[in-house]
């Protein structure tokens, strides 16, 4: 979460550092 696009794809990067 705290993404610019609320793309569940892309909401898992979070964990990658993410956000």
């Amino acid at each position: 979460d705290g993404w610019l696009t609320t793309d569940p794809r892309k909401q898992c990067s979070k964990e990658d550092g993410g956000g």
